[in-house]
């Protein structure tokens, strides 16, 4: 078949993708993945350059003639290659938006602009992205009091903030936040905390005295202006007619996000996976699209003429669209939708795999950077995969209506709408769900039975939301009770919801899979649609099976081989979670150790009201996502060096999260309110627990590393909690790693002297800088008896305290250690093998 636009917008994407592996490569050093990265790209422009003349001619060109044969062959390698550098090219140049404000991070600055969306709107914070007057983006963040007036679209601002820039990935495998603004056009943000910082600057013409807001908007602006307008009269009839709970999952359905919802309704909806139903997608738009058609032209005695009917629908679904706000999912459906419009209205049929190809381009065109983006690959990834997959499903049901010998048809209605809806959700799963796995690491068991639930109450929630736009001027009461109603679905859903999620096994946790399994799926499900349908030639299908045992077994035998001659190693991840401590130990034999992780400052895990309204947990928001990436389930030690929030404060989250093997503590000097609650915890959990191990105890869980205890021990009082800090020093064969917690100048001298009247040492390969660097925290005798480092580990974060000193990272250089941040090199990650050590950050150090 001849696909010559789908075609050319694959090549497109190929050079987009090679692009923005590009700009990975000069943004993070190397690493497994990326080289993995890249040899799934050079499969997949093997593949592309391949098949491509078969798409775009219908069949290979015949040629009786060699020389024109050879011909035409660098002709077409030449067009293609020439479509893939344009957007390899194109990709590279925008990935990274220029900013005149990168000069000035961390100053604090006056700008003018235009709002053009507003992201957030809370009580906890107000997000809006202003365009300034020189074509600029920036995201404002307004966190502090609310503000006195209310933001729209096409509103004139003058805002003073902070100007900060986006963090990269901070540890390995993250969500990329400052590429997550990137593919906005966003390159810094703009803090403030005062309503004073943001005030209405309206032009000199067309001023509303009352408000002293710009009149002469555009169309556009009117249009985005009265769609915020509808939304928030909407959001607003919601939450006076439902409770808070059902009013925000109404409007996540209809609108997309999650804010409205608790943090129970959150979690059923992520484990049987239908959190998709908060991304507007197709689903959305085709049930607006198909009831206005039906409403205009279904009628037996009047129809609205054709090219007016269409017009309507178009304009009807692109509001819908500003409403929402246009997320990747909603662009696509728009235009895949406006394709089959015009298609109907011209009395032909749209190619779908064409229609997508035409649906891709524009949004890759103004925006190279969405291919990178989840909701874009997942939206288009589900769409291929209902095309694409679901032939394979449909002869299992009958396209005739069977009866049986009584005369009675064999498939009902419902049944044979229930079994399409099924093989659609089935076709979708097959097509995302390795994807929803590499990004989220959650694979949902339930979501089948979930998913074809939800799509009921989601259809029917759409149709009622968009009824109620039209009652809503008209007639509030008949709005209200079409809400009342939406109401009632989903009540039954979150219900039906939360049962499935607290089954046993409703989802499973599983590691981030690395990219060439990910596209040896694709490729095998590729294959076996083909050799489903019949659309392999007998001698490729005989090879196939001919060739199929001998290639399992050669792959199996190259796996086996790689694990003998690469054993595991020891891995020593010094996790990037700000502001306090946190490191994650991976020992050969299996064994996963957790020494400290950070919890929010001012938490007490004791207080009610605390648990309701806790802030950002590094334990909860960092360290368990990295958990989650690597496949950790379980863990074998938690260790808590003392009592500060900044090493401890995080394991509460652990704890209740996470099954732990072993505790082990160093009580503080003083009593401690979270000290005590930590153990109560434990205790509820039945988990051991070990406080304040003697000195030179091995508490390592794999006998082949050992994790000695070199303070404080039970003999010695330390004076103060950070005194009080465990310090440990880990070997594996003849590498050495030195552990030190916070302890102070006291303890330091003490390890100094015991290590003189002992056999154990204090040298190591790599030490991890006490006290996130502080300088009262610098005992010189220390430094030296720790011989020579080669890397001396600093954990820190953004503070007031001054850390880490510029002493302390001259004295460690001094001894020939090379000092690295973890606020500026993200996680610093040392794998061993016993005799030589690999060190990996997650970035480069910042150049501004």
């Amino acid at each position: 078949m001849k696909r010559p636009l789908v075609v050319f917008v694959c090549l497109f994407m190929l050079g987009i993708a090679i692009g923005l592996y590009h700009r990975e490569l000069v943004r993070y050093p190397l690493q497994s993945d990326t080289v993995q990265l890249g040899l799934c790209l050079i499969i997949a422009a093997l593949m592309v350059f391949r098949f491509s003349e078969k798409h775009l001619f219908g069949h290979p060109v015949p040629s009786s003639h060699h020389r024109n044969s050879y011909l035409h062959g660098v002709l077409m390698l030449s067009l293609f290659l020439t479509v893939t550098v344009l957007g390899w090219l194109y990709a590279y140049m925008t990935s990274q938006p220029v900013s005149h404000l990168y000069e000035h991070n961390g100053e604090t600055v006056s700008l003018t602009g235009k709002v053009v969306t507003i992201v957030t709107n809370s009580k906890e914070s107000f997000v809006f992205d202003l365009s300034l007057d020189d074509g600029e983006t920036v995201r404002i963040k307004h966190r502090g009091k609310p503000l006195p007036f209310e933001v729209k679209p096409a509103d004139e601002f003058q805002v003073t903030g902070q100007v900060q820039i986006p963090s990269p990935r901070r540890n390995p495998g993250d969500f990329d936040y400052q590429a997550y603004l990137w593919r906005q056009g966003i390159a810094v943000e703009i803090f403030t905390r005062q309503p004073s910082q943001i005030r209405f600057d309206p032009s000199p013409e067309g001023i509303d005295e009352k408000n002293s807001i710009p009149l002469n908007y555009s169309l556009i602006d009117t249009m985005h202006r009265l769609a915020y307008d509808w939304r928030q009269t909407m959001e607003r009839i919601l939450a006076s007619t439902l409770p808070s709970d059902t009013a925000g999952i109404i409007a996540g359905i209809i609108f997309g996000g999650q804010g409205g919802l608790s943090e129970e309704d959150q979690e059923a909806f992520r484990i049987t996976g239908v959190a998709h139903a908060f991304a507007v997608s197709g689903s959305n738009v085709a049930v607006i699209t198909s009831t206005l058609l039906l409403l205009l032209r279904g009628g037996q005695r009047w129809k609205v003429p054709l090219w007016p009917s269409i017009a309507v629908t178009i304009l009807v679904i692109v509001f819908y669209g500003m409403m929402t706000g246009f997320p990747p999912s909603v662009q696509r459906a728009i235009l895949m939708a406006c394709g089959s419009l015009l298609a109907y209205g011209m009395q032909q049929r749209a190619e779908p795999f064409t229609l997508m190809a035409a649906a891709a381009l524009p949004i890759l065109i103004v925006n190279p950077l969405m291919l990178a983006d989840p909701g874009f690959q997942l939206s288009f990834g589900a769409t291929w995969g209902i095309l694409y997959l679901l032939p394979i499903f449909q002869g299992f049901i009958p396209t005739s209506e069977p009866r049986n010998r009584f005369g009675a048809p064999v498939w009902s209605a419902l049944q044979k709408l229930s079994a399409e809806a099924l093989l659609l959700s089935l076709t979708a799963l097959l097509a995302v769900g390795p994807l929803t796995v590499y990004y989220f690491n959650m694979l949902s068991l339930s979501g089948l039975l979930a998913n074809l639930f939800a799509g009921m109450i989601i259809a029917l929630v759409t149709i009622l939301g968009f009824a109620t736009f039209f009652l809503i001027p008209f007639w509030t009461g008949g709005a209200k009770a079409l809400i009342l109603f939406s109401g009632l679905s989903v009540d039954l859903l979150t219900t039906l919801l939360r049962r499935l999620s607290t089954l046993p096994g409703a989802a499973l946790t599983i590691a981030t899979p690395p990219p060439l399994l990910l596209l040896a799926f694709y490729l095998l499900l590729i294959l076996v649609r083909e050799f489903a349908l019949g659309h392999l030639s007998p001698k490729v299908s005989i090879r196939i099976q001919t060739w199929t045992l001998p290639v399992t077994a050669g792959l199996m035998s190259l796996f086996i081989l790689y694990r003998l001659l690469f054993p595991p190693v020891l891995q020593v991840a010094f996790v990037d979670v700000g502001q306090g401590d946190c490191i994650l130990i991976q020992t050969p034999g299996g064994k996963r150790v957790i020494i400290d992780v950070p919890g929010p400052p001012e938490f007490n895990p004791s207080s009610e009201l605390d648990q309701q309204n806790k802030s950002y947990d590094p334990g909860e928001r960092v360290l368990s996502p990295l958990l989650n990436r690597k496949g950790i389930t379980e863990l074998d030690t938690f260790v808590v060096t003392h009592a500060d929030q900044d090493h401890m404060g995080g394991a509460f989250y652990i704890l209740q999260n996470y099954p732990v093997g072993k505790l082990i503590l160093s009580a503080p000097p003083e009593p401690s309110e979270k000290y005590e609650a930590l153990l109560q915890l434990a205790s509820a959990k039945n988990i051991p627990v070990l406080e304040t191990p003697p000195l030179d105890k091995d508490i390592s869980p794999d006998p082949s590393v050992q994790l000695t205890v070199l303070n404080p021990g039970l003999e010695r009082k330390p004076q103060n909690t950070n005194d009080s800090s465990l310090v440990l020093l880990l070997e594996h064969g003849q590498c050495r790693v030195l552990l030190t917690g916070d302890i102070d100048k006291e303890g330091q001298l003490a390890m100094v002297a015991d290590a003189k009247t002992s056999t154990s040492s204090l040298q190591a390969d790599i030490v991890k800088v006490p006290h996130h660097g502080s300088r009262n925290n610098l005992e010189p005798d220390f430094l030296v008896s720790t011989g020579q480092p080669a890397l001396a580990v600093i954990s820190v974060g953004k503070n007031r305290y001054g850390h880490p000193s510029p002493e302390v990272m001259q004295a460690w250089h001094n001894v020939g250690a090379e000092v690295l941040r973890t606020d500026r090199c993200g996680a610093i990650t040392a794998e061993s093998d016993g005799r030589s050590w690999q060190v990996h950050r997650t970035h480069y150090e910042p150049d501004y």
